[in-house]
Formats: structure tokens, C-alpha cells, sequence
């Protein structure tokens, strides 16, 4: 959470950044100084422009609920504390859109609400209790801006998933409140500040008497403090057409931690679902150039199943000679056009069997290909003398240089891994990763 930085008299609070729930939000030519605090929570995306730096002890925590896109101008620089978390699409997750770490004087109430989101399976979850409490601080909540206070409130979020409590400040000066936010087992801790009615909280107008207006509520004509400074609340700007990596967690986790350099990226969801035979579920379509037989179909790299199972794994004919020679495909339809981002070839899991049935006829020699159309294939990553499997159900990932837009995906084999003449290309997954 936003610490709290006080200067003279005066509190000075990084304001929590939010678009409405679907908008994305774009960085643009922003630099973040040391010191600043800023974080992000939208159920949109969100991306970064030109060039955005975030400097030595500048904290940024961005939460979106879709995606986020880090392109090359995005730079931390060593001693920067820079956090990028998508959620586990499956995960119930509670977020404030806005309203978080605002200011009043004492008694008033705040010019947001709290505008808080129950988001699951990347949609809003409707009709779900969300409870408000005010844990310390004192100050009440509020339906509208005009009921009355209590110090619990529980509502029930709307067609887009989200709740809005309105926060009434206590009556003393200088106090933060803090109010606990609750929804199906998650918790959130959301916090409220006052300030000395003497101080300047102008509309960013400039015409405050002790000196110029700042950013976010209150009388633009109200006096400044004794130093003739009103509160500086950044925002980053806002711009358009972004593009870039797409930063995700399948685990929830932050998965981007940066200390220094370019920010990591990371596969995003698994693009496919679990398959029960070559068409199913549809719009998904698996095939192949060949089948060995029955048993091996194309759908069998995509069933996300790792057993003992024989079968349990796509096989070509026998295609390939002693060296591993041939050419034989394995291919995709999404049904729909999405991006790429990294895939995951996996081996043949025979743990009952020899090793060499597990190394026998891994793709060595390929590349992967993608096609909008189905027609018009471009090859995306080339990969060669790739190394024999040692273990059932062994990963081997790789990354794309550039996401890609693709409907059709194909692994083209003209090498496998062998012990003997007329190989198959076998594979035990096929796993692709985009959004």
C-alpha cells in the first residue's frame, strides 16, 4: 500500500491511478522520480508508450485484470522497485478501480467514492457481496454521498462487477483511516487521509493564495499553507496506440520484479483448452500431415493429460529415416485470431518404459509457423539440433523475439531426435501461451 510522506505541515500522498473498469491505460513519456509511489489497478489493460523510466527508490506496482505491455522504451533502472501483476484468469480477485488513499477535511466527504471490482474467469462477478468496514481512523461509509454513515456497509456489485462506497472523513485533523474491504474470502485494505483545513487543495488552477493550486479536490481559491506550496499529486499521462510484451502470472504472483534494466517478460495463458478429440471443444480443430495410427491423433498434444498411458501422445507415420530425416507437421486452428507470445514443446511420458521410447522421434529440426488464414504461413521461431529428452514429459520453452497475431499455429519437423529407421515426429504436449 501508498506509504505516507510528510513535508512541514503538509501530507503528500501518490495518488492510486484508475481509468473506468474497461479503459486502457496508456504510460507515455513518464518518468518516474526517486521517491514516488504510484499504483495501478484496472480491470482494462494496461501499456507503456515512448519512454517511460522508473528511477532508483521510485515504487510502481500495476495490477490489471486483462494484460500488460511493457514496450523496449520501458526501462527501471538499477535500485527501482517495479511490480506487474496479471491474476490467474481463475482466481477471484478484488481490486479498487479508484477512490483509494484520498484526502478531505476533517468531516467532509471524499470527492470519490471507493470503486472497488470482484473479477473471476476475466469477467466481473455480478451480485456478489462486497463488505466495507472501518477498521481504524474513525470516519463512516456511505451508499451515496448523501445517506448516512455507518461504520460497516455491504453491497452488492452490479452488471460490471464492481461496488461504489462513498467515505465520510472523521472529525479530528490529520488522520488516516484505514477500511477493510471483503468479498468471497479476499481481503483488501483501503485508507482515507485528512488534512488541516488551513492547507491548499486547489484544482491544479494556480490561483491559491499561498502559491498554486494542486491536483485533485477542493476550492480552487482556498489559501496556501505558510510556504506557499499546495500538495503535488502525479498522474502519468495518458496516450495512445501502445504495443509490446505482455507481462502475466498464472499463479497470481507478481512473476516481474525489476531491480535494474529492462523488465522480464513472461508467457501468458495457455491459449488452448483442454482437447477430447480433433474438434472438440469447438472452435479448436487439431491435425496433422500424417497419424500413426488411431491412438496418436493430433488432439493428443493438446489434452494437457501426462500419464502412463501408451497413447498418451500425437505420433506421425513413420516419416523419418536413420538420421532423423523427414518432414512431417503438427498444426493448430484457434478458431480465432489471437497473440502468441511462447510455446512449450513437451516429451513422450513413458516412465514404465525404456528412456529411448521417450527420446525417440522429439522434434530436433523445426520451426514454428502462423497463419491468419490458414493459407499463408510465416515462420515465427527456427529451432535446430534440439537436444534429446532425458526425462518423461520434459519441457522445452521458447520465447518469440515479437508476439505475433495467429489463428493457425505449425510445427513444421524436418529432424527428430533416434535410435532407429522409420521414426516418428512424436510429441507429448504442444502447449502455446498468448492472450
Amino acid at each position: 500500500m501508498t506509504k505516507i510522506h510528510k513535508t512541514a505541515s503538509l501530507i503528500i500522498v501518490a495518488l492510486m491511478l484508475s481509468l473506468s473498469a474497461y479503459a486502457q491505460q496508456v504510460i507515455q513519456n513518464r518518468t518516474y522520480e526517486s521517491g514516488e509511489q504510484e499504483q495501478r489497478n484496472t480491470t482494462g489493460s494496461i501499456s507503456t508508450a515512448d519512454s517511460v523510466v522508473v528511477k532508483p527508490d521510485a515504487k510502481v506496482d500495476w495490477e490489471s485484470f486483462t494484460k500488460i505491455h511493457l514496450t523496449p522504451g520501458f526501462r527501471a533502472q538499477p535500485g527501482a522497485n517495479f511490480h506487474a501483476v496479471v491474476p490467474d484468469p481463475d482466481a477471484f480477485v478484488l481490486v479498487a478501480l479508484d477512490g483509494d488513499n484520498q484526502s478531505a477535511a476533517p468531516g467532509e466527504v471524499n470527492a470519490k467514492p471507493f470503486d472497488l471490482a470482484v473479477w473471476q474467469h476475466q469477467a466481473p462477478v455480478i451480485n456478489m457481496p462486497v463488505t466495507l468496514t472501518v477498521l481504524s481512523g474513525g470516519g463512516s461509509l456511505m451508499s451515496s454521498p448523501t445517506s448516512g454513515g455507518v461504520n460497516s456497509l455491504t453491497l452488492m456489485s452490479d452488471s460490471v462487477g464492481t461496488v461504489q462506497a462513498w467515505f465520510r472523513q472523521p472529525g479530528a485533523n490529520n488522520v488516516t483511516s484505514v477500511i477493510r474491504a471483503t468479498s468471497n474470502g479476499k481481503i483488501l485494505d483501503l485508507h482515507s487521509y485528512n488534512f488541516e483545513t488551513s492547507l491548499a487543495y486547489g484544482n491544479g488552477s494556480g490561483n491559491g493564495s499561498g502559491g498554486n493550486g494542486g491536483v485533485g479536490g477542493g476550492d480552487p481559491n482556498a489559501p496556501g499553507n505558510s510556504n506557499g506550496n499546495a500538495p503535488d499529486w502525479t498522474k502519468g499521462r495518458e496516450g495512445d496506440n501502445a504495443a509490446g510484451f505482455v507481462v502475466f502470472s498464472p499463479e497470481g504472483e507478481n512473476i516481474t520484479t525489476v531491480t535494474g534494466g529492462a523488465a522480464s517478460t513472461q508467457p501468458s495463458v495457455l491459449l488452448t483448452p483442454t482437447m477430447t478429440n480433433n474438434t472438440a471443444p469447438a472452435p479448436y480443430v487439431a491435425s496433422a500431415s500424417s497419424i500413426y495410427d488411431a491412438n496418436y491423433q493430433p488432439f493428443r498434444a493438446f489434452d494437457r493429460v501426462q500419464n502412463t498411458s501408451n497413447v498418451d501422445a500425437f505420433a506421425s507415420k513413420s516419416g523419418f529415416d536413420l538420421a532423423g530425416n523427414g518432414h512431417e507437421w503438427l498444426m493448430i486452428d484457434l478458431g480465432a485470431t489471437r497473440t502468441l507470445t511462447n510455446y512449450v514443446l513437451r516429451a513422450r511420458g513413458f516412465p514404465q518404459l525404456a528412456i529411448n521410447d521417450t527420446q525417440n522421434g522429439f522434434p530436433a529440426n523445426f520451426t514454428l509457423q502462423v497463419s491468419t488464414d490458414g493459407t499463408n504461413f510465416a515462420i515465427v521461431d527456427t529451432q535446430n539440433n534440439t537436444p534429446m529428452p532425458t526425462t518423461a514429459y520434459q519441457p522445452y520453452a521458447f520465447t518469440l523475439s515479437t508476439p505475433v497475431q495467429a489463428r493457425f499455429i505449425k510445427i513444421d519437423v524436418t529432424k527428430v531426435t533416434t535410435h532407429r529407421a522409420s521414426e516418428q515426429f512424436t510429441i507429448g504436449e504442444l502447449e502455446l501461451y498468448g492472450y
